[in-house]
């Protein structure tokens, strides 16, 4: 028997004691186990992330929504804005079947309401407010209202017709 038969034989022996087993070995269940952990702790972080970085980009939407409503609302009203301060709502335009805004805009984090006051006068006539908060990671590319970038204060996001969206 050459020595190629040989390491072919004694291959064949060793793949066959290992095919031939019923079940797996308790630990090659838990080299598998652990690899999976390992994928989902790498991978959830960065998933959590971009959710939480969606919603943000879903609230600045619905702000810049709620924001045209208004102008469409103040636009049809002689310039004047609704001067109640209260939820964003189908009531703030005069209730259901109004031209502006027939539902009512949902925070995606928590399904809140946002909130709109009236100021009186300029600069600014109104303010919108999201009432969830946010790690001030995400905020970081937005400023204050004064101009000042959001680096560890923001967690809240806000409208204002002068300055557009802000943290606060």
């Amino acid at each position: 028997m050459s020595m190629m038969d040989r390491v072919e034989a004694a291959l064949a022996r060793r793949f066959a004691t290992k095919t031939d087993q019923k079940g797996t070995l308790l630990l090659d269940s838990l080299i598998a186990m652990a690899i999976i952990a390992i994928i989902f702790a790498v991978a959830y972080p960065n998933y959590a992330y971009a959710r939480q970085q969606s919603q943000v980009a879903a609230v600045v939407q619905q702000l810049n929504a709620v924001s045209s409503a208004i102008a469409m609302y103040a636009n049809d009203n002689n310039g004047l804005n609704p001067i109640t301060s209260q939820q964003v709502t189908s009531a703030l335009f005069g209730g259901t079947g109004n031209n502006y805004f027939n539902s009512t805009p949902l925070d995606p984090s928590n399904g809140a309401i946002f909130s709109y006051k009236y100021v009186a006068g300029p600069p600014v006539d109104y303010i919108l407010t999201d009432t969830a908060s946010y790690d001030h990671h995400l905020l970081q590319s937005y400023q204050t209202s004064t101009g000042a970038p959001c680096l560890l204060t923001c967690s809240h996001l806000n409208y204002d017709p002068m300055v557009g969206v802000y943290g606060s």
